[in-house]
């Protein structure tokens, strides 16, 4: 997100809101006009044709949230494209780092557990701030065992003290790592 303390993530939520709410009338307007022209039929929330499937289109304007649909739409899109795990591995590496920069390391991350699980045995592909905020904060979920947890954890320490010990690492991976 693009807030950093609580009052403003409201303010933020609140105009959002208010967006929304302008826009639905704006939309409910639009399609009045169109029915009385040729139905002269009332519209209403609940009648409306267009309101769960137009938005107003302004690129200039504020960040919006998309509609619940969408949202669930493209969950649907990344599950069976596996569109993150394509993005993290084709992305350039400060692209992870930026969002954990930006999130802070205080914030829970439930993203990074699957990001790390998802990347069994091409460890090397995540950046090694991303591994260490991992173990860092201990997400692994338990899926059957403890067994799981311990092993993901075992396998990324190995990972970390491999490219610690590699001569062909570079020193500020080297650094970055012990900093961690």
């Amino acid at each position: 997100t693009l807030t950093t303390t609580p009052e403003k993530s409201e303010e933020v939520r609140t105009q959002e809101l208010q967006l929304a709410q302008l826009e639905k009338q704006q939309i409910l307007e639009f399609e009045s006009r169109l029915a009385a022209a040729s139905s002269k039929q009332v519209i209403t929330e609940q009648s409306s044709l267009l309101l769960s499937t137009i938005t107003r289109m302004d690129p200039l304007g504020p960040l919006r949230r998309p509609a619940a649909g969408v949202l669930d739409q493209l969950k649907q899109i990344n599950s069976h494209y596996k569109l993150g795990h394509l993005l993290c591995r084709s992305r350039k590496r400060d692209f992870l780092l930026d969002i954990l920069q930006r999130q802070g390391t205080n914030q829970a991350m439930p993203w990074l557990a699957d990001l790390v699980e998802s990347n069994e045995g091409s460890l090397s592909v995540l950046p090694v701030q991303c591994l260490c905020e991992f173990l860092l904060n201990d997400s692994v979920p338990d899926l059957e065992s403890g067994q799981t947890k311990k092993r993901k954890a075992w396998e990324l320490l190995n990972h970390l003290q491999t490219l610690l010990q590699n001569p062909e690492t570079d020193f500020a991976s080297c650094q970055e790592t012990l900093d961690y």
